[in-house]
């Protein structure tokens, strides 16, 4: 298993008075759905590290945003909970890679080490981390994307699930 850019472990302050600030006030009047990244800045802000980002892509990425619904913000605390419960019944044998990149706004270094933490010590799986620099939360948006192709591929291989 795969897990990049997601963790349980909360978000950080910055991350939180974003989310308080940009969706749900869209939420409290009314909508079904929120954007998480109203303005080109706030998409910008949220997902890239500027030093690492194809440039050409960052357009694409703001514009193509789609609403999230009410329910899924609502539900944010739950499926965290829930999601820390179903890591305890991963059971022994399986290969977790949690990837991880090194600029993420609503990720940052001690939430990923807190997460990595927790596999760790509850998963009973062979868990390993890396973490993939020069990039942002949209970290497929970046220049660093085949380094982490790469890792990936060199990962499952080293777990005996190389391509044929």
């Amino acid at each position: 298993m795969v897990q990049a850019g997601r963790s349980d472990q909360g978000f950080p302050p910055a991350g939180a008075a974003y989310l308080v600030t940009t969706p749900l006030p869209q939420l409290a009047g009314g909508n079904d759905s929120a954007n998480l990244f109203p303005t080109p800045q706030d998409c910008q802000t949220a997902l890239f590290y500027t030093p690492g980002v194809l440039s050409s892509l960052v357009a694409e990425f703001c514009r193509s945003t789609v609403p999230t619904p009410a329910g899924e913000l609502a539900g944010a605390g739950k499926a965290l909970a829930e999601n820390l419960a179903a890591v305890q019944r991963v059971g022994p044998g399986l290969p977790v890679l949690l990837a991880w990149e090194d600029h993420d706004f609503f990720f940052p270094n001690d939430r990923q080490t807190a997460e990595t933490q927790y596999w760790m010590a509850h998963c009973g799986c062979d868990v390993q981390s890396w973490t993939e620099s020069a990039t942002g939360h949209a970290f497929t948006a970046h220049l660093s994307m085949p380094t982490f192709t790469s890792q990936v591929l060199a990962w499952l291989a080293s777990k005996g699930l190389a391509a044929s």
